[in-house]
């Protein structure tokens, strides 16, 4: 019998909030895109319709859905290795006091 791990690499994710009039992306759920030891994390592809990173008291445009908002330690966790966050209508915003920094974690 052969008790052997082989590492493999993680897999990809990619949501997308698209409809012709805007539409945001709401995550209340966790994501995860771990590979197995020695293999190459996953990667996250997210797209809405406003984007904020980094915390902010932003308002979402008027009578529009609440943005997507990705906090300073978004990028630091769930096993991710490459990102991809893109806006479809209202463009993406940096808050003043972001703090965005990319690590792997295993």
């Amino acid at each position: 019998m052969n008790t052997k791990i082989t590492a493999g690499n993680a897999g990809s994710i990619a949501l997308e909030a698209a409809v012709i009039n805007g539409s945001d992306l709401s995550m209340q759920g966790t994501l995860m895109g771990y590979a197995v030891t020695g293999g190459k994390g996953g990667a996250l592809s997210l797209t809405s319709d406003q984007v904020v990173l980094g915390y902010d008291n932003t308002t979402p445009v008027e009578g529009g859905p609440a943005p997507l908002v990705l906090g300073n330690d978004f990028f630091t966790h769930g096993g991710f290795a490459r990102y991809t966050v893109a806006s479809n209508k209202s463009g993406i915003a940096v808050a003043d006091s972001a703090d965005i920094k990319v690590s792997v974690d295993s």
